[in-house]
């Protein structure tokens, strides 16, 4: 027996009520619309509406990753062909996040 205790295990250890899926309680739908969600604008909207293809967002080394993964998801909400680069350290001691052509 593993050293680990399963999740089967701790949760009958915390009194949790696990009960198995009851498959005659389910159904199908066809034809169903996803529902959409509003879309709420990044904080960084503005600064990434003044980005032309080229230009590099300076920023903090550890900031780097958060802002070029937020301008990825931007970019293709917006539809924009072009494609983002980040590197956390410059020679300056700055990160930089690029819009760069596809």
């Amino acid at each position: 027996m593993s050293a680990v205790p399963s999740v089967f295990h701790l949760a009958q250890a915390k009194k949790f009520n696990v009960q198995e899926i009851d498959p005659s309680l389910l159904r199908i739908e066809h034809d169903c619309q996803v529902p959409r969600f509003r879309k709420t604008p990044s904080k960084y909207a503005p600064i990434f509406e003044k980005l032309k293809v080229g230009s590099a967002i300076v920023c903090e080394p550890k900031e780097a990753a958060r802002i070029a993964s937020r301008l990825r998801e931007w970019v293709e909400t917006e539809g924009i062909n072009a494609r983002v680069r980040q590197v956390s350290l410059c020679k300056d001691g700055m990160g930089r996040v690029w819009l760069l052509e596809k």
